[in-house]
């Protein structure tokens, strides 16, 4: 029967490989194992901020000043699990690899829900171009991608329904066009220097955060209103809708690290995944209904950690 095909611990291997093989292309985040195997579910990690472009000086002159600063965030740990149910009969009449397909989707669904974190962190980023005006275009996206400085690939995040603009301007290159080049998870391709990734994770904002709003957030509405507004809202905030036609999406733009790239060269990735343990997988049957119930657990937290590889740009909704 299938549970005795089961072996959790098998199982477990080739999910963490996959969800491991899936975090690695992203680049823009690091992994942090700090908390495996000890006690404690938080972790308190620097963000750094940027120091601002070197200025041209004379003979004799003294070099402009800054300090470097950084704030600290504490990072807690969640926990992210699914269930996938498979029963004997789809066991012994479907075509293919169950089993297999337990194991991909079950690794898929848990890095879609730490994806789907990363871009949230996104969010709270505090540099913000553009005035969502204009379409998203290859001039608009010039403008907002030199917005970050510094050695290192670039990844812009687009809207599914902004997908249709780009691809029709000239200076798009497809990925046809970029034999040899090494692409992050997703890309279509590349423009205006940086690889372009489709998410439905990319915000259209249509709501502002306004004492005077006639919403409440709380906890039941709270994701539904985040993912149409700027601000990072808490419960308690009021939203209200911006005028009609007002509305627009704001693209994040991540500073990433190439492969060849070490942490001197490039600086803290724009992200830090903070990893408790590794995925676990359990298995249970339940005999008299002829199910096999395999669950995927995985505990970590996500955090922005370096401010100055994201921008955040504005284009017409």
């Amino acid at each position: 029967m299938l549970d005795n095909m089961v072996v959790p611990e098998v199982m477990k291997k080739m999910v963490n490989a996959t969800i491991g093989k899936m975090l690695g292309a992203s680049r823009y985040a690091k992994v942090d194992t700090t908390l495996v195997g000890q006690p404690g579910d938080e972790v308190t990690i620097p963000t750094w901020h940027y120091i601002g472009m070197a200025g041209e000086v004379a003979e004799g002159e003294a070099a402009p000043e800054a300090t470097l600063k950084a704030s600290t965030k504490k990072l807690g740990i969640k926990t992210a699990a699914k269930t996938v149910m498979v029963t004997d009969e789809m066991r012994n009449s479907a075509y293919g690899d169950p089993l297999g397909q337990v194991e991909r989707q079950l690794a898929l669904s848990i890095f879609e829900k730490v994806e789907s974190d990363c871009m949230e962190q996104f969010y709270t980023a505090t540099r913000k171009v553009g005035d969502g005006s204009e379409a998203i275009s290859f001039k608009g996206l010039v403008r907002a991608s030199t917005a970050i400085r510094g050695k290192g690939d670039k990844v812009l995040f687009i809207n599914p329904a902004q997908e249709a603009d780009l691809l029709s301007d000239d200076k798009f290159l497809e990925n046809d066009r970029l034999a040899g080049q090494v692409l992050v998870n997703g890309a279509i391709g590349r423009a205006a220097g940086a690889q372009v990734v489709v998410s439905d994770l990319v915000r259209l904002i249509q709501f502002e955060k306004n004492d005077s709003g006639d919403v409440e957030i709380t906890a039941e509405n709270l994701a539904e209103y985040q993912a149409k507004c700027a601000e990072v809202l808490e419960v308690g905030n009021k939203v209200k809708a911006l005028a009609k036609g007002k509305s627009y999406y704001l693209n994040p733009i991540v500073r990433i690290a190439n492969p060849t790239d070490n942490e001197t060269e490039t600086g803290e990735p724009a992200l830090t995944i903070l990893l408790k343990k590794d995925t676990d997988i359990e298995a249970d049957r339940t005999a008299k209904m002829r199910i096999t119930e395999v669950t995927a657990t995985k505990y970590y937290g996500v955090g922005l950690t370096n401010d100055s590889k994201v921008v955040l740009a504005k284009f017409k909704g």
